[in-house]
C-alpha cells in the first residue's frame, strides 16, 4: 500500500477541502472485461449526467485500468462542487460512478459496498421538514420510489437505468435535458402538486 495515495488537501473552510484516496480493485478482473466486453452487458449509463454507450464506457474502463499500479491501487481525488455538499470523483470515472455490477465485480475480495437506499432524497426531506419547508412532491417520491420508476420505465419503454436520473436531479436542484415530458410524477419532485409533484413538462 501506497501511502501517498492517501491526501487531504487544504481547504479555505469546513467544507471546501478536497480529498485524495485509494481506490483498489482486482486489475485481472478488470483487464478481462476490458479485453472482452462483448461478454458484458454494459448497456447504457449517465456519468457525471451524460449519458454514455457501451463503447464510451469502454473506453472511460481503459482509462481507468491505465491508472492503476500492479496492485490494482488507484488515486482518486473527491472534491465538492461549490464549496459544500457531497464529494464527487475528480476523474472521468471512478468506483462511485462505475457500473454497480463491474464494481461489485472489481472490489468483491478488498471492500464492501454500503449503499444507503435513496439517500439524497431521503436528506433532503428531513431538511425540509426541519426547516418548514413544504415538500409534499418529495414525500410522494420516497414513499412509492419503485411504482413511479417503474411506471416511468413503461411509458416510455426505457431501463431502469435510463429512468432514474429523470428523477433525481429534481431534488438536487438542477434541470435535465430529459424528453420524457408527458409522464405523469416525472415534474420537480419538490414541488406540491395533488399528482407527486408531478407536472406535465419534466424539469428534473
Amino acid at each position: 500500500m501506497d501511502p501517498e495515495l492517501f491526501k487531504i488537501g487544504h481547504f479555505e473552510s469546513e467544507n471546501g477541502r478536497s480529498i485524495t484516496l485509494r481506490e483498489v480493485i482486482d486489475r485481472e478482473k478488470l483487464k478481462h472485461i476490458v479485453m472482452h466486453p462483448e461478454d458484458y452487458e454494459l448497456g447504457s449509463r449517465y456519468i457525471k449526467g451524460e449519458k454514455m454507450d457501451k463503447d464510451a464506457q469502454l473506453t472511460l474502463l481503459q482509462d481507468y485500468l491505465a491508472r492503476t499500479n500492479t496492485l490494482g491501487e488507484c488515486p482518486m481525488r473527491y472534491y465538492q462542487r461549490n464549496g459544500f455538499g457531497r464529494y464527487w470523483t475528480g476523474e472521468k470515472i471512478g468506483l462511485q460512478n462505475i457500473s454497480r455490477r463491474i464494481r461489485h465485480t472489481l472490489c468483491a475480495d478488498h471492500m464492501i459496498d454500503i449503499d444507503m437506499k435513496n439517500a439524497h432524497p431521503t436528506l433532503l426531506s428531513w431538511y425540509c421538514h426541519e426547516n418548514g419547508i413544504a415538500c409534499t412532491g418529495l414525500d410522494a417520491y420516497i414513499v412509492d420510489r419503485e411504482r413511479l420508476i417503474a411506471d416511468l420505465m413503461t411509458y416510455e419503454g426505457i431501463s431502469r437505468d435510463d429512468a432514474k436520473p429523470t428523477y433525481s436531479p429534481s431534488s438536487m436542484g438542477r434541470s435535465s435535458d430529459s424528453s420524457m415530458t408527458h409522464q405523469p410524477g416525472s415534474g420537480n419532485i419538490m414541488g406540491n402538486e395533488a399528482d407527486h409533484g408531478g407536472s406535465d413538462q419534466a424539469e428534473s
